[in-house]
């Protein structure tokens, strides 16, 4: 799974039941040989579409393309990976754009160098400009997660917080209306890395572990990525659905649900936008009707790593419900029996963790994942006890 060119190490003991390991390890130095930069890269106009051209590699081992648009290969977007030598894509706006090709060798091993081209694309008589946005401009008034605000020059910009794995900004596009046509969805970014280490802060022990520390520190520009999702709501539930919160500023619902129970509400940024901020005081509940076998998934965000009950579904005389035990470092659902499917979890205060619960007929299971972690589950044969009556948020 390596994607740079060079020589990687790979090494390996043989050990028994009792745990002892072999005294001799065996090494196997695999060489990985970057494809050579792609040579004749083109690309024209033709009247409302971008041809791209280029010569193949004579590498046999060359398998795909990658384009990609921005000021750096780094720092820009990801247009498409191809198997051929040619490509095309709507033109999309105007200007003077840049676009980037490397070529990729099994077992998935980039170019050194990537070559560019520019090209001053002229806007297409038929195109039908709907929205345009600049997030620069605007300030960045989207959600941002583990980043913050700094200014270069005169320009807003976003800054990635230090000691995070990953951050987001995210910002919504409402056209107000469904439309019927061609979606061509074109965005800029550009990225820089920095460091935030000044000389007075530098004043480190010769042998310290502080001092043994790069000069500049690189970044990874390659990870910095627009991703376009598009909603399927329309207003209405999708086949098969029976409620849905958004809790964007407000207890509503779609689907038969009304709120029962709506006692210290206020409302804090959350995965996509607001969220109900849940309280020592704070009481919400919904009436709605769930069958004994369902699915559900949420957000949760939690501001301290404590013990709480996070989710409650009731019924008559059977309840289930999600906890955490931060004692234990456990996620769990648990029935009205205390019968218990139990997920192991380990996270810190406002970590973004989506958790999924599932009800079939003869069992029960219980997902968790989040920005900066992967999904695992577990499951337990545990039957179906509904149907539930309420879904609680204490």
């Amino acid at each position: 799974d390596q994607s740079v060119g060079g020589v990687y190490a790979y090494h390996i003991r043989s050990f028994d039941t009792s745990g002892n390991y072999s005294a001799a390890v065996s090494t196997f130095l695999l060489e990985l040989k970057a494809p050579a930069p792609v040579r004749q890269f083109d690309v024209v106009q033709s009247a409302n579409r971008l041809e791209f051209r280029w010569l193949p590699n004579v590498e046999s081992e060359v398998v795909a393309y990658e384009i990609r648009e921005g000021s750096t290969w780094d720092a820009s977007v990801f247009v498409a990976q191809v198997n051929s030598s040619s490509y095309a894509l709507p033109a999309g706006f105007d200007g003077e754009r840049t676009f980037w090709i490397k070529a990729i060798a099994s077992p998935g091993v980039y170019s050194d160098v990537a070559v560019w081209v520019t090209n001053e694309v002229a806007i297409a008589q038929s195109a039908n400009l709907i929205l345009q946005r600049d997030e620069v401009a605007g300030g960045f008034t989207g959600i941002r997660h583990f980043m913050e605000d700094v200014t270069v020059g005169t320009d807003p910009v976003l800054r990635m917080t230090s000691g995070v794995a990953s951050s987001e900004y995210i910002f919504e596009v409402d056209l107000n209306d469904s439309v019927r046509a061609q979606n061509t969805l074109l965005t800029n970014l550009g990225a820089t890395a920095d460091d935030r280490t000044q000389w007075s802060q530098a004043s480190y022990s010769w042998n310290s572990t502080d001092a043994v520390r790069q000069w500049s520190a690189d970044g990874l520009l390659a990870s910095v990525q627009a991703r376009f999702q598009m909603s399927r709501y329309r207003g209405v539930l999708q086949d098969g659905e029976i409620a849905a919160w958004r809790l964007n500023g407000d207890l509503a619902s779609l689907g038969a649900s009304s709120v029962t129970q709506s006692h210290g509400v206020t409302y804090d940024q959350a995965r996509y936008g607001e969220g109900v901020r849940i309280k020592d005081t704070t009481e919400v509940a919904w009436s709605v009707a769930i069958p004994a076998q369902f699915n559900t998934s949420f957000w949760f965000v939690p501001d301290e790593v404590t013990t709480s009950v996070v989710w409650r579904a009731i019924g008559a005389a059977i309840e289930l419900r999600v906890i955490y035990d931060h004692l234990r470092s456990e996620l769990m659902l648990e029935d009205h029996l205390y019968q218990r499917v139990v997920v192991p979890l380990e996270f810190v205060a406002r970590d973004f963790l989506c958790v999924g619960v599932c009800q079939t007929e003869v069992d029960r299971r219980l997902f968790v994942g989040g920005m900066n972690h992967s999904v695992i589950g577990a499951s337990e044969p545990l039957a179906a006890a509904g149907p539930y009556t309420s879904v609680q948020l204490h």
